[in-house]
């Protein structure tokens, strides 16, 4: 798949993912995308009582045509959600785990 894509594909579940967030609570989650250099971001911020909230809760890439999950803090994990949408799991990094420890996940092991 070319860059273009998977950025489609990346925006679309991140879209999707935001509009399970409850903002009745006072929490929104927002989308943040760079289309320009392929940063995709979704973000949940608000206010609970007197504390401000912000939390990152997805941090994508597109490096080399490859989707470089860098942050997920989601439940089941956002590659799920990018495999029902058909991309493959060797397009698919987890940046979040060590180089060395890549090879042993299911996904493309990049370093």
């Amino acid at each position: 798949m070319e860059t273009v894509q998977l950025s489609k594909i990346v925006m679309k579940v991140l879209e999707e993912y935001a509009k399970l967030t409850d903002a009745s609570k006072g929490i929104e989650a927002k989308t943040v995308f760079d289309t320009q250099n392929h940063r995709y971001q979704l973000v949940k911020h608000g206010w609970q009582g007197v504390k401000r909230f912000f939390y990152n809760v997805v941090y994508i890439d597109i490096k080399d045509n490859l989707i470089w999950i860098q942050d997920d803090n989601t439940e089941a994990g956002i590659a799920t959600y990018l495999l029902e949408q058909g991309v493959s799991k060797d397009l698919i990094v987890l940046g979040f785990h060590p180089p060395q420890l890549r090879q042993y996940t299911e996904f493309n092991p990049s370093v």
